[in-house]
């Protein structure tokens, strides 16, 4: 029987090894992890960190002179915005590779040549408030560019509001929450900025004060769809236009935030809603959904649910 020890108790911190060229790091070594060329083949990773924690780099040895590189960029405030895809580092084996993405990604480097790709990393974009939402995110590969995964977010009320631009012309129309003016390909990301550049700006847009706040994400293949959500989080309608259909989804609550119904998708009424039932201490104890399955739950006495029926 072939036996095989996993060790993880070689720990070298980067804090008793710390000079002008590397950085701070952890080396770990699992001992054995199969064999190479007959002989007992070890796994060594070392994660490097700058001097706030951040892990900028790991290397994986594949042997005395390659290893398996990834690495992190960060923005000016310290959001993680550029990953590279894994790359293989010869120029500094068992070693910190430095450089910016613009010294890694260097045509006939390393990075491109492995994927022959000008773009083989991800990247995040932040929104510059103080909350540092994420607006952009785009996937590895120039097969990925113009395709990013795009979010806009906006405080609203349920009022009808046209916004326009300073030559007077309508930018789009909000209603019941949602923005309802077609949205159709990249123009609209420009009007979507725009606007939401408008609001910040303008608090009393909206007749009534904003009470909702207003999600609008867009997908790789230029699909919007837009999600309501109330003061309390609790998302309260979702909208999208499929095949030129307007889809919406709504969701009620009770007082104290348990859903009570989730509305069948609109404009069709020939799917019923999904209904949900809770005791007095607010545990679930039925749920009916939309194709007329009947769920019921029940607790123990220190309210650990203990069983469904069907």
């Amino acid at each position: 029987m072939k036996l095989i020890v996993f060790s993880l108790g070689l720990v070298i911190f980067g804090a008793t090894h710390i000079n002008a060229v590397e950085p701070n790091f952890v080396r770990s070594t699992i001992y054995n992890v199969g064999k190479k060329d007959g002989v007992d083949n070890n796994l060594v990773t070392t994660d490097y960190s700058d001097g706030l924690g951040r892990q900028i780099q790991t290397k994986v040895k594949i042997d005395d002179t390659r290893d398996r590189t990834v690495c992190t960029f960060y923005d000016d405030a310290g959001r993680p915005d550029t990953s590279t895809n894994t790359f293989i580092d010869g120029t500094r084996p068992g070693l910190y590779l430095p450089g910016t993405l613009e010294d890694i990604n260097i045509t006939g480097g390393p990075l491109q040549s492995i994927y022959n790709d000008s773009m083989a990393y991800s990247y995040t974009k932040y929104s510059s408030d103080p909350l540092s939402r994420v607006i952009e995110q785009n996937g590895p590969g120039e097969q990925f560019q113009g395709n990013a995964v795009k979010t806009w977010y906006f405080g609203v009320s349920k009022d009808n509001l046209l916004v326009r631009n300073v030559q007077g012309n309508t930018l789009c129309e909000f209603n019941d929450g949602f923005i309802v003016t077609d949205m159709n390909g990249t123009p609209f990301d420009s009007i979507l900025s725009e606007v939401s550049d408008y609001l910040l700006s303008h608090d009393d847009a909206f007749t009534n004060d904003p009470t909702y706040f207003l999600t609008v994400s867009k997908d790789p293949r230029g699909n919007y769809t837009q999600e309501l959500k109330n003061l309390f989080g609790k998302t309260e309608a979702t909208r999208a236009i499929v095949a030129g259909n307007e889809i919406i989804s709504r969701y009620y609550y009770d007082v104290l935030g348990n859903l009570l119904t989730e509305e069948a998708p609109k404009p069709t009424n020939t799917i019923a809603d999904t209904r949900y039932t809770y005791n007095t201490l607010g545990q679930l104890i039925k749920k009916t959904t939309s194709d007329g399955g009947t769920f019921g739950f029940a607790y123990t006495p220190v309210m650990d649910l203990f069983f469904r029926t069907v």
